[in-house]
């Protein structure tokens, strides 16, 4: 695998159904802008255009699916009905971004004023550089603006002032999210802000020094005013970190190709600029080397960003990655939709089979309580008519269903739940290695 890293990988060879090589090349011919990336061959196939459009809105790239799939309509490829859906979801994102991007220019203008240093990350960043081109390609689900901590106090006054409302949160919660959450009404849309202060909890395995990151900052200025923006390999390192944060065990987990092309776009954009020694050598300071070098591989890889140094794989090679470990990313992750066996036993049941000793079993009940309320989180505050009971009625009835159908498998059919449950847990076996090998 590391013998010829100037070759992309072939979509196939990752056993990707036809329908998942679509989506992979819409993003690919909208992250490269390459017109010789041909998705007529697929187009061929007889194609399930449900599972595809289900897989576009779970990974939040309508916009990119739109601009590759539009052409397409006018020879019958693609069906009519899936373009004009795409077309009213990019219209709906340019709206929603028009009223993050006013947010963000209220916030950068009250923030001058009082002399208050604000960077924005991810989505927000983006929308202001990346995509600034064309709003209509990157969604985004909320505001993250970093601050120095000692200005926490006094930026939450600000957007307070501004008409936000701060979602309480316990100073535990805070600690481990390093962030504080604040959000207000807009046209009949919420908008979400996290106000960060780090970007990651005291006790992470990781090292990344946020002094050191706002040393390297630069200024923009705009018309409404100043805001920072990291250096381009910091940039990079925080968004691979953060791609790669999320591979984790439990319901429901995802990897949102949205945000691998994020940086695959960021490093196409500024392939010249970035010192890819400099970025190896700090991601190894930060102690992130391996979560960086295998976001950047995945990259390189499913989206054919082929100006990746090579010492990337290099590196990777030297930490003991494993080839199985990007297959579990892809195959778990990226494209988890299609494991629909997961479906049919609680994932702590199969948690439960995994570990060997007796704390670890409980431990995952006592972390069951937490998952409950991030899906409350989620989906209560995602929602852009939010009612608390019928989030609440929403999550009881998930899983009771959930739990009724487990039961009826095992009363019904016990041996094969029982051949059921020892595949998961092999799955399950493959996701731990994969996730303890990152966070070493």
């Amino acid at each position: 695998m590391f013998s010829d890293i100037t070759k992309t990988m072939d979509l196939k060879a990752v056993n990707l159904t036809p329908e998942e090589q679509l989506v992979m090349l819409c993003c690919r011919q909208a992250v490269n802008q390459d017109s010789s990336i041909h998705i007529d061959p697929l187009l061929a196939h007889d194609l399930d255009w449900a599972t595809i459009e289900y897989m576009i809105g779970l990974h939040g790239i309508a916009g990119f699916a739109h601009a590759a799939l539009s052409k397409y309509a006018q020879a019958a490829h693609v069906p009519h009905a899936l373009i004009e859906r795409l077309k009213q979801q990019t219209i709906k994102i340019a709206f929603n971004n028009q009223l993050y991007i006013n947010e963000f220019h209220a916030l950068v203008k009250e923030c001058n004023r009082e002399q208050i240093r604000l960077m924005p990350l991810k989505g927000i960043a983006f929308l202001t550089s990346l995509y600034a081109h064309n709003a209509t390609l990157r969604s985004l689900s909320d505001i993250d603006i970093l601050f120095n901590k000692k200005d926490l106090k006094r930026a939450g006054d600000i957007l307070v002032a501004l008409g936000y409302e701060r979602k309480h949160m316990s100073a535990r919660e805070e600690a481990r999210s390093f962030h504080s959450k604040y959000h207000r009404r807009v046209s009949g849309f919420t908008i979400p802000i996290e106000v960060h202060w780090d970007i990651d909890h005291a006790d992470s395995p990781y090292a990344i020094d946020i002094a050191e990151c706002w040393l390297r900052s630069h200024a923009v200025t705009d018309k409404t005013g100043v805001y920072y923006e990291l250096s381009i390999e910091d940039n990079l390192i925080l968004n691979c970190v953060h791609v790669l944060r999320h591979a984790r065990k439990g319901p429901d987990e995802i990897l949102h190709l949205k945000n691998f092309c994020d940086i695959a776009k960021l490093i196409t954009l500024s392939d010249m600029e970035i010192d890819w020694e400099c970025l190896l050598r700090r991601s190894r300071d930060y102690k992130v080397l391996r979560p960086v070098a295998m976001a950047l591989y995945l990259v390189r890889n499913l989206l054919g960003v082929t100006a990746i140094s090579m010492d990337v794989a290099e590196a990777l090679k030297e930490e003991g990655f494993q080839n199985a470990f990007e297959l579990c990313a892809v195959k778990e992750y990226i494209f988890g939709h299609r494991n629909t066996q997961k479906n049919y036993l609680p994932f702590w049941m199969v948690d439960v089979a995994t570990k060997t000793t007796l704390r670890d079993k409980i431990k995952i009940f006592l972390d069951i309580p937490t998952i409950i309320a991030n899906l409350y989180d989620a989906r209560y505050f995602g929602s852009s008519h939010p009612s608390a009971i019928r989030t609440i009625v929403s999550i009881a009835g998930h899983y009771s269903k959930k739990i009724a159908l487990t039961v009826a498998l095992w009363v019904f059919s016990p041996r094969k739940t029982r051949q059921l449950q020892h595949t998961m847990v092999s799955r399950n076996l493959k996701a731990s290695q994969m996730i303890d090998w990152l966070r070493q």
